[in-house]
């Protein structure tokens, strides 16, 4: 067969083919030629592409249709460990001229990616404290400070610092502008709080207040003269010193009379401790120890143990301290001598 067709150059080609032989006939065909163009996506280094990315990188583009882009969603680039923000494909190495993506492809051409250097702002708010996150932006940025500010049980905010140390003349001036990693550190001061002890009706003086730092421990008061079985908050549970002190707080003095006891030659008794809502109950009878036979005859309220000193309140409150004398008469020996 022999064939014929108009130049090969864009537009409609028709081509003829003529049968000889025992192939007669003839057959027309016709054929629409575009020319194509290489566009070619320069990549800097530290680039990387995701899948969808990088079967765009090289593109063939019929003339007239629009070139495929490459979006911020499938570069990335990090280069000497800093990470780049990626702003856009401009036609010139120089980045004066952004590319339009809507615009037609007339020719073969290099896309350049415009990128910026990105900082870190690393915000260090110590051991157990709140999580405050980074933040990365584009070189020149200015970065204002966290808001609202970080909160911490117990601790007061007081700004943002260059140093650990959070020294005077150290505090960070915002808004910074970003033009290298860096690291501020929150300065905080430990709340304080009052424990204030409350005794009541006791006829002892009251505790002095105590200041305690958030978390730490108060130091259990007593009352000078009085028996303290304990202290109670408001609600009337028994306050345990070893707790941490987290606020503010009153405590209550459980308190009581002090009974003591001067056996005067018996055997020894415990002091008895009474509050006064309580009944006094009279202890065990001491033991003569000394030489002779006495029995005991009473508790006094002084030691010379006379008749108009005899101590006769037991079962029934009290409203004072008091030291109780033990009284002994002797016991005549019945034997004598033969």
């Amino acid at each position: 067969s022999d064939g014929s067709s108009t130049p090969k150059a864009a537009g409609t080609v028709t081509v003829t083919v003529t049968g000889t032989g025992n192939y007669t006939g003839t057959a027309t065909t016709t054929y629409e030629i575009v020319k194509r163009y290489t566009i070619t996506y320069h990549l800097d280094e530290g680039v990387t592409l995701d899948e969808t990315a990088a079967s765009l990188q090289s593109q063939r583009i019929d003339d007239g249709s629009t070139v495929a882009e490459i979006t911020a969603e499938h570069i990335s680039r990090v280069y000497e460990d800093h990470s780049y923000s990626f702003h856009g494909w401009y036609t010139d190495e120089g980045l004066t001229d952004p590319y339009d993506f809507t615009s037609e492809v007339t020719g073969e051409f290099t896309l350049y990616a415009k990128w910026v250097k990105q900082y870190t702002l690393t915000f260090v708010t110590g051991e157990g404290g709140p999580v405050v996150d980074p933040i990365t932006v584009d070189e020149g940025t200015d970065v204002d400070a966290p808001s609202p500010a970080p909160e911490w049980e117990g601790y007061t905010f007081g700004g943002w610092y260059t140093s650990a140390a959070c020294a005077e003349g150290e505090a960070c001036e915002f808004p910074y502008t970003m033009s290298r990693d860096y690291t501020v550190y929150a300065k905080w001061t430990v709340n304080q709080y009052t424990v204030t002890f409350d005794i009541g009706d006791c006829p002892g003086e009251r505790p002095d207040d105590q200041t305690v730092d958030y978390g730490s421990l108060a130091n259990e008061p007593y009352i000078t003269g009085y028996h303290v079985f304990g202290w109670t908050t408001d609600d009337g549970a028994q306050f345990v010193f070893a707790t941490p002190i987290t606020g503010d707080i009153t405590l209550h003095a459980d308190w009581g009379f002090i009974l003591a006891f001067d056996s005067q030659g018996g055997s020894a008794v415990d002091e008895m401790y009474v509050r006064p809502t309580e009944a006094v109950t009279q202890p065990d009878a001491p033991e003569w120890e000394g030489e002779g036979t006495y029995e005991f005859a009473g508790w006094y309220t002084t030691p010379a143990c006379a008749d108009t000193d005899l101590f006769e309140l037991w079962g029934t409150t009290i409203s004072n301290n008091y030291t109780l004398y033990a009284k002994w008469v002797e016991v005549p020996d019945e034997g004598g001598e033969p």
